[in-house]
């Protein structure tokens, strides 16, 4: 299984990113604490949530996109939140199996599409 380790944390605004309204379900290490929440901007290299619950700066946490025509959802192996501000956080990907960076590509690439529409 290949992964893919994105830019450092510096370079998380280095990849455009886009208005979204995708269902997510973000959990922490030991997976006990799942929860759905909704995903409100994606790039490449992170993005914002909304979810009701509590999380703290550098916690490493699990995600999985539910975009739209996409099955089974992305999962993004490890996360770390950015910030945090309410139920919205930010999430820079750190590791994120190479297959499933493809996959993200795509529907970063048909937003991109609708966008220039």
């Amino acid at each position: 299984k290949e992964q893919h380790r994105l830019p450092r944390q510096e370079d998380r605004r280095s990849t455009d990113r886009f208005r979204v309204e995708f269902h997510t379900l973000v959990s922490d290490n030991s997976g006990i604490n799942a929860q759905v929440g909704t995903i409100l901007d994606l790039s490449l290299s992170g993005c914002q949530v909304r979810v009701p619950i509590l999380v703290y700066p550098q916690l490493v946490m699990e995600l999985r996109i539910c975009a739209p025509n996409v099955d089974p959802p992305i999962v993004v192996e490890r996360a770390v939140v950015q910030w945090v501000q309410g139920d919205k956080f930010g999430l820079h990907f750190l590791v994120v199996d190479k297959s499933e960076l493809i996959r993200l590509a795509r529907v970063i690439a048909s937003l991109e599409k609708e966008e220039q529409q």
